[in-house]
C-alpha cells in the first residue's frame, strides 16, 4: 500500500508542478518578464529567451505531463492489479484521475496563474534545459501541428489595445 500511495503521490506532484509551470509561463506578461530582467532578477534572461518562442517551452511542458500522467497511470495500475486483483484496478484508476484533476491540473494552474512571475522566474533555467533536452520530440510533434495551426499569427499589442490598458491600469490604482 505504501509503494501505491507513495507512486501517486509522485505523480501528483511531479505533474502539478510541470501544470503550474505551464500555466506561469502563459500568464506572466512580457513587460513583467522584461521589468524583472532590468531588475537583474534571477532566471528573467532565461525566461525572456522561453516567451521569444513559447511554443517549444510549452511543447515540452505538455509532452512532460503526459508523459507523467500515463507512465504514472500504467505503474499504479500495475502495482494495484499485483496487490488487489485486477478488480481494484478500476476503482483505483478512477481514483487517480480524480486526483489529477484537482490536485495536478487546477490546484497547480491556479496557483501558477496567481503566482505567474515569481514561479516563472523560479522554473526558467529548469524549463529551458527541459527543451533542450526534449527537443527532439516536441520539434516533431511541433511540425505535426504547424500543419493544423498555420494561418494568422498573433499580433502586436495596438494603440487601442496599449490605451485600453492603460486605462485598466489607472482605474485599478496600479498606475
Amino acid at each position: 500500500m505504501i509503494e501505491l500511495v507513495s507512486v501517486i503521490l509522485l505523480v501528483l506532484i511531479l505533474d502539478g508542478f510541470v501544470s503550474a509551470a505551464e500555466a506561469a509561463l502563459l500568464t506572466v506578461h512580457p513587460s513583467q518578464v522584461e521589468a524583472a530582467r532590468l531588475a537583474g532578477r534571477r532566471g528573467a534572461d532565461t525566461l525572456a529567451y522561453l516567451k521569444k518562442e513559447v511554443e517549444r517551452p510549452l511543447g515540452t511542458l505538455i509532452v512532460l505531463s503526459n508523459v507523467i500522467t500515463i507512465m504514472g497511470a500504467f505503474v499504479v495500475g500495475v502495482i494495484a492489479g499485483e496487490r488487489f486483483g485486477d478488480a481494484f484496478t478500476g476503482i483505483v484508476s478512477a481514483l487517480l484521475t480524480f486526483l489529477v484533476i484537482v490536485f495536478a491540473e487546477i490546484v497547480p494552474k491556479i496557483l501558477g496563474e496567481r503566482y505567474a512571475e515569481s514561479f516563472a522566474l523560479f522554473t526558467s533555467s529548469t524549463l529551458r534545459a527541459l527543451t533542450a533536452v526534449f527537443a527532439p520530440l516536441v520539434n516533431f510533434a511541433y511540425r505535426i501541428a504547424q500543419i493544423f495551426t498555420r494561418g494568422n499569427q498573433r499580433h502586436a499589442a495596438a494603440e487601442e489595445e496599449i490605451k485600453a490598458m492603460a486605462s485598466m491600469g489607472a482605474q485599478s490604482g496600479a498606475i
